[in-house]
């Protein structure tokens, strides 16, 4: 069902009056991620995007204001550090800070792990213009982890912001 919903919670046919949507993913493998630092990717292949030219060096601008549904998947592939403590993702917009599950991966390996993803999904909310940017932490280890081409990152306007309800 598809429609549009009031602040009452009624529903009317139709759509948002605007469009916007994006996915995109690394153009080759990122190799040697830093340890103890955020580290911002630029995920510089655009599979898609609606409108064009929301991207720049990895960093989303959002064309509209309203909340935007975000998925990202980062594919840890060859030689994770096993002495890593932990590794966490986020999403981090002009206006606030996401931060997803952090991922002891300790607890679950006591070898150099292969293959690893993590995972963020949620709602932000974004004014036009405001910029949005995937990054992970790898909190101590060695700096060896790579995140493969096949890591995504995308984005859909769900929703327009048309007043204060608090």
């Amino acid at each position: 069902m598809s429609g549009i919903i009031d602040d009452k919670g009624k529903t009317s046919s139709g759509t948002l009056d605007r469009t916007a949507y994006f996915c995109c993913n690394p153009n080759g493998a990122i190799l040697n991620t830093a340890a103890d630092s955020w580290v911002t990717f630029n995920f510089n292949y655009i599979r898609f995007q609606y409108p064009r030219g929301r991207f720049s060096s990895g960093i989303y601008h959002a064309p509209f204001s309203g909340v935007y549904q975000m998925h990202a998947m980062i594919y840890l592939q060859g030689n994770m550090s096993s002495d890593a403590a932990y590794y966490q993702t986020r999403i981090n917009t002009s206006n606030n800070t996401f931060y997803g599950a952090i991922y002891d991966i300790a607890n679950f390996t006591s070898s150099h792990t292969t293959y690893w993803s993590l995972n963020w999904s949620g709602i932000v909310d974004m004014e036009a213009g405001d910029s949005c940017a995937l990054a992970m932490y790898q909190a101590e280890g060695t700096v060896q982890t790579d995140i493969s081409e096949h890591s995504f990152w995308s984005g859909e306007l769900v929703g327009s912001i048309t007043g204060d309800d608090t």
